[in-house]
Protein backbone atom coordinates (compact mmCIF):
# COMPACT_ATOMS: atom_id res chain seq x y z
CA UNK A 1 0.00 0.00 0.00
CA UNK A 2 1.77 3.48 -1.02
CA UNK A 3 2.17 5.75 1.52
CA UNK A 4 -0.20 8.48 0.76
CA UNK A 5 -3.19 5.91 1.22
CA UNK A 6 -1.88 4.36 4.18
CA UNK A 7 -1.63 8.17 5.82
CA UNK A 8 -5.61 8.41 4.48
CA UNK A 9 -6.34 5.33 6.33
CA UNK A 10 -4.97 5.95 9.34
CA UNK A 11 -6.81 9.11 9.52
CA UNK A 12 -9.97 7.42 8.50
CA UNK A 13 -9.83 5.10 11.07
CA UNK A 14 -8.91 7.54 13.83
CA UNK A 15 -12.10 9.46 12.82
CA UNK A 16 -14.60 6.48 12.63
CA UNK A 17 -13.41 5.55 15.96
CA UNK A 18 -14.45 9.04 17.23
CA UNK A 19 -17.95 8.51 16.11
CA UNK A 20 -18.61 5.48 19.15
CA UNK A 21 -21.67 4.76 16.46
CA UNK A 22 -22.20 4.63 12.79
CA UNK A 23 -25.12 3.48 10.61
CA UNK A 24 -23.79 2.58 6.86
CA UNK A 25 -26.05 3.08 4.24
CA UNK A 26 -25.05 -0.53 2.61
CA UNK A 27 -25.53 -1.31 -1.48
CA UNK A 28 -23.05 -3.72 -1.09
CA UNK A 29 -21.21 -2.20 -3.76
CA UNK A 30 -17.13 -1.51 -3.33
CA UNK A 31 -17.63 1.82 -1.74
CA UNK A 32 -19.93 0.57 0.94
CA UNK A 33 -18.73 -2.60 1.23
CA UNK A 34 -14.93 -0.95 2.34
CA UNK A 35 -16.80 1.26 4.80
CA UNK A 36 -18.56 -1.08 6.49
CA UNK A 37 -15.48 -3.83 6.78
CA UNK A 38 -13.11 -0.85 7.99
CA UNK A 39 -15.95 0.74 10.72
CA UNK A 40 -16.42 -2.99 11.95
CA UNK A 41 -13.05 -4.33 12.47
CA UNK A 42 -12.70 -1.04 14.96
CA UNK A 43 -13.29 -2.01 18.46
CA UNK A 44 -15.50 -0.54 20.63
CA UNK A 45 -17.33 1.90 17.46
CA UNK A 46 -21.22 0.52 17.57
CA UNK A 47 -21.79 -0.11 13.42
CA UNK A 48 -25.21 -1.22 11.97
CA UNK A 49 -25.62 -1.95 7.81
CA UNK A 50 -28.94 -0.29 6.18
CA UNK A 51 -30.44 -1.97 3.12
CA UNK A 52 -33.19 -0.22 1.30
CA UNK A 53 -34.92 -2.39 -0.75
CA UNK A 54 -36.96 -1.43 -3.57
CA UNK A 55 -37.58 -2.27 -7.78
CA UNK A 56 -34.54 0.36 -8.23
CA UNK A 57 -32.71 -2.52 -6.91
CA UNK A 58 -32.06 -5.64 -8.88
CA UNK A 59 -32.60 -8.93 -6.20
CA UNK A 60 -29.74 -10.36 -7.37
CA UNK A 61 -27.57 -7.20 -5.81
CA UNK A 62 -30.16 -7.39 -2.47
CA UNK A 63 -29.35 -10.91 -2.03
CA UNK A 64 -25.70 -10.02 -2.63
CA UNK A 65 -25.86 -6.85 -0.28
CA UNK A 66 -27.23 -9.17 2.33
CA UNK A 67 -24.23 -11.67 2.13
CA UNK A 68 -21.37 -9.30 2.23
CA UNK A 69 -22.51 -7.53 5.38
CA UNK A 70 -23.08 -11.01 7.20
CA UNK A 71 -19.91 -12.06 5.36
CA UNK A 72 -18.28 -9.07 7.13
CA UNK A 73 -19.83 -9.78 10.80
CA UNK A 74 -23.06 -7.67 10.54
CA UNK A 75 -26.57 -8.05 10.65
CA UNK A 76 -28.09 -6.30 7.91
CA UNK A 77 -31.47 -4.61 8.96
CA UNK A 78 -33.77 -3.86 5.76
CA UNK A 79 -35.80 -1.08 5.22
CA UNK A 80 -38.54 -0.71 2.58
CA UNK A 81 -37.96 2.46 0.56
CA UNK A 82 -40.95 2.72 -1.47
CA UNK A 83 -39.64 5.16 -3.93
CA UNK A 84 -42.78 4.36 -6.37
CA UNK A 85 -44.77 5.52 -3.86
CA UNK A 86 -43.66 9.17 -4.69
CA UNK A 87 -45.04 10.76 -8.16
CA UNK A 88 -42.28 13.25 -7.63
CA UNK A 89 -39.90 10.25 -8.19
CA UNK A 90 -42.08 8.53 -10.75
CA UNK A 91 -42.16 11.73 -13.17
CA UNK A 92 -38.30 10.97 -13.58
CA UNK A 93 -37.31 14.59 -13.81
CA UNK A 94 -33.83 15.53 -14.21
CA UNK A 95 -33.35 16.24 -10.55
CA UNK A 96 -34.87 12.46 -10.06
CA UNK A 97 -31.71 11.28 -7.99
CA UNK A 98 -32.57 14.26 -5.65
CA UNK A 99 -35.80 12.49 -5.17
CA UNK A 100 -34.77 9.34 -4.79
CA UNK A 101 -32.68 9.88 -2.10
CA UNK A 102 -34.31 12.15 -0.42
CA UNK A 103 -36.70 9.31 -0.24
CA UNK A 104 -33.83 6.65 0.87
CA UNK A 105 -32.08 8.47 2.82
CA UNK A 106 -35.32 10.10 4.92
CA UNK A 107 -36.47 6.64 5.24
CA UNK A 108 -33.20 5.60 6.83
CA UNK A 109 -33.12 8.84 9.10
CA UNK A 110 -36.70 7.90 9.87
CA UNK A 111 -35.37 4.76 11.36
CA UNK A 112 -32.49 5.70 13.02
CA UNK A 113 -34.91 8.22 14.89
CA UNK A 114 -37.29 5.15 15.88
CA UNK A 115 -34.87 3.15 17.50
CA UNK A 116 -31.96 5.83 18.68
CA UNK A 117 -29.28 5.53 16.18
CA UNK A 118 -26.75 7.99 15.12
CA UNK A 119 -24.16 9.02 12.25
CA UNK A 120 -25.52 7.93 9.00
CA UNK A 121 -23.17 7.54 6.89
CA UNK A 122 -22.21 6.52 2.92
CA UNK A 123 -19.67 5.15 0.85
CA UNK A 124 -19.74 8.42 -1.60
CA UNK A 125 -15.98 8.89 -2.57
CA UNK A 126 -13.83 11.85 -3.81
CA UNK A 127 -14.38 11.26 -7.60
CA UNK A 128 -18.12 11.38 -7.50
CA UNK A 129 -17.47 15.10 -6.75
CA UNK A 130 -16.44 15.17 -10.44
CA UNK A 131 -19.88 13.75 -11.72
CA UNK A 132 -23.17 14.92 -12.45
CA UNK A 133 -25.02 13.61 -8.99
CA UNK A 134 -27.87 15.77 -7.93
CA UNK A 135 -28.47 13.29 -5.41
CA UNK A 136 -25.72 14.46 -2.71
CA UNK A 137 -27.71 17.49 -2.20
CA UNK A 138 -30.33 14.89 -0.23
CA UNK A 139 -27.36 13.57 1.81
CA UNK A 140 -26.54 17.41 2.70
CA UNK A 141 -29.48 17.98 3.76
CA UNK A 142 -29.73 15.01 6.17
CA UNK A 143 -26.83 15.15 7.25
CA UNK A 144 -25.14 11.60 5.76
CA UNK A 145 -21.17 11.74 6.43
CA UNK A 146 -19.34 10.65 3.80
CA UNK A 147 -15.86 9.67 4.91
CA UNK A 148 -14.21 8.24 2.09
CA UNK A 149 -15.03 11.84 0.21
CA UNK A 150 -13.96 13.92 3.22
CA UNK A 151 -10.31 12.47 3.34
CA UNK A 152 -10.00 12.33 -0.10
CA UNK A 153 -10.55 8.71 -0.97
CA UNK A 154 -10.97 8.13 -5.11
CA UNK A 155 -12.08 5.12 -6.75
CA UNK A 156 -8.90 3.31 -7.23
CA UNK A 157 -7.63 4.17 -3.55
CA UNK A 158 -10.97 2.43 -2.38
CA UNK A 159 -9.97 -1.13 -4.85
CA UNK A 160 -6.85 -1.15 -3.81
CA UNK A 161 -7.59 -0.95 -0.18
CA UNK A 162 -10.73 -3.16 -0.30
CA UNK A 163 -7.53 -5.95 -2.23
CA UNK A 164 -5.57 -5.39 0.47
CA UNK A 165 -8.25 -6.79 2.80
CA UNK A 166 -8.93 -9.57 0.99
CA UNK A 167 -12.59 -8.27 0.60
CA UNK A 168 -14.22 -9.96 -3.02
CA UNK A 169 -16.10 -6.79 -3.35
CA UNK A 170 -12.64 -5.28 -4.66
CA UNK A 171 -12.97 -5.37 -8.47
CA UNK A 172 -16.73 -5.50 -8.44
CA UNK A 173 -18.48 -3.91 -11.19
CA UNK A 174 -20.01 -0.50 -10.57
CA UNK A 175 -23.80 -0.48 -10.95
CA UNK A 176 -26.36 2.08 -10.82
CA UNK A 177 -29.49 2.12 -9.51
CA UNK A 178 -32.40 0.55 -12.35
CA UNK A 179 -34.17 3.67 -12.59
CA UNK A 180 -30.76 5.58 -14.26
CA UNK A 181 -31.97 3.25 -17.68
CA UNK A 182 -34.75 5.42 -18.48
CA UNK A 183 -34.56 8.43 -20.22
CA UNK A 184 -35.12 11.65 -18.10
CA UNK A 185 -39.17 12.67 -18.33
CA UNK A 186 -40.27 9.12 -19.25
CA UNK A 187 -43.05 7.98 -16.68
CA UNK A 188 -40.74 5.62 -14.59
CA UNK A 189 -43.01 2.43 -13.33
CA UNK A 190 -42.41 -1.21 -11.84
CA UNK A 191 -43.04 -2.75 -14.95
CA UNK A 192 -40.19 -0.87 -16.94
CA UNK A 193 -37.76 -1.74 -13.91
CA UNK A 194 -38.86 -5.28 -13.61
CA UNK A 195 -38.10 -5.56 -17.98
CA UNK A 196 -35.17 -3.39 -17.04
CA UNK A 197 -33.66 -6.26 -14.74
CA UNK A 198 -34.78 -8.85 -16.85
CA UNK A 199 -32.83 -7.85 -19.63
CA UNK A 200 -29.77 -7.12 -18.32
CA UNK A 201 -29.54 -10.09 -16.04
CA UNK A 202 -29.76 -12.16 -19.00
CA UNK A 203 -26.83 -10.41 -20.97
CA UNK A 204 -25.04 -10.59 -17.78
CA UNK A 205 -25.53 -14.77 -18.15
CA UNK A 206 -24.37 -14.72 -21.60
CA UNK A 207 -21.05 -13.37 -20.20
CA UNK A 208 -21.61 -9.75 -21.21
CA UNK A 209 -19.81 -7.03 -18.27
CA UNK A 210 -20.26 -3.45 -17.93
CA UNK A 211 -23.72 -3.90 -19.28
CA UNK A 212 -26.77 -1.51 -19.28
CA UNK A 213 -30.33 -2.00 -20.70
CA UNK A 214 -31.32 1.87 -21.52
CA UNK A 215 -34.76 2.64 -22.31
CA UNK A 216 -36.31 5.37 -24.65
CA UNK A 217 -39.57 4.39 -25.19
CA UNK A 218 -40.14 1.27 -26.29
CA UNK A 219 -36.82 0.71 -27.96
CA UNK A 220 -33.52 -0.98 -26.19
CA UNK A 221 -30.56 0.71 -26.25
CA UNK A 222 -28.10 -1.60 -24.69
CA UNK A 223 -24.68 -0.73 -24.28
CA UNK A 224 -21.93 -2.85 -23.04
CA UNK A 225 -17.76 -2.79 -22.90
CA UNK A 226 -16.56 -2.25 -26.04
CA UNK A 227 -14.30 -4.95 -26.34
CA UNK A 228 -17.47 -7.22 -26.04
CA UNK A 229 -19.26 -5.27 -29.00
CA UNK A 230 -18.40 -7.68 -31.96
CA UNK A 231 -20.46 -10.20 -29.41
CA UNK A 232 -23.71 -8.72 -30.78
CA UNK A 233 -22.75 -9.73 -34.08
CA UNK A 234 -22.36 -13.47 -33.62
CA UNK A 235 -25.25 -14.77 -35.75
CA UNK A 236 -26.54 -17.15 -32.97
CA UNK A 237 -25.83 -14.70 -30.04
CA UNK A 238 -27.77 -11.86 -32.05
CA UNK A 239 -30.55 -14.43 -32.55
CA UNK A 240 -31.04 -15.41 -29.25
CA UNK A 241 -30.64 -11.91 -27.78
CA UNK A 242 -33.18 -10.43 -29.84
CA UNK A 243 -35.76 -13.40 -28.71
CA UNK A 244 -35.36 -12.84 -25.41
CA UNK A 245 -35.49 -8.79 -25.77
CA UNK A 246 -38.77 -9.43 -27.49
CA UNK A 247 -40.47 -12.12 -25.01
CA UNK A 248 -39.71 -9.22 -22.23
CA UNK A 249 -41.35 -6.83 -24.32
CA UNK A 250 -39.19 -4.82 -25.70
CA UNK A 251 -40.38 -3.89 -29.82
CA UNK A 252 -37.08 -2.24 -30.95
CA UNK A 253 -33.57 -3.74 -29.95
CA UNK A 254 -30.47 -1.68 -30.48
CA UNK A 255 -26.60 -1.81 -30.11
CA UNK A 256 -24.91 1.18 -29.08
CA UNK A 257 -21.68 1.38 -30.63
CA UNK A 258 -19.99 3.61 -28.83
CA UNK A 259 -20.06 1.13 -25.80
CA UNK A 260 -20.64 1.37 -22.17
CA UNK A 261 -20.17 4.63 -20.57
CA UNK A 262 -21.13 5.88 -17.23
CA UNK A 263 -23.77 8.19 -16.67
CA UNK A 264 -24.29 8.38 -20.48
CA UNK A 265 -28.66 9.14 -20.17
CA UNK A 266 -27.02 12.79 -18.50
CA UNK A 267 -25.42 13.50 -22.29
Amino acid sequence: MEKELKKKYAALKNYLKKLEEIVVAFSGGVDSTLLLKISNDITGLKVYALIGKSYSTPQAEFLYAMEMAQQIGVNPIVVETNELNSPDYCNNALDRCYRCKKIIFGTFISYMHEFGLRNLADGSNYDDLSDFRPGNKALEEFGVISPFKEFGFTKGNIRELSKELKLPSWNKEALSCLATRISYGEPITREKLLKIEHAETYLRELGFSSVRARLHGDQLRIESSSEQLHRFFEENTRQRIIEKMKGIGFKYISVDMEGYRMGSMNQ
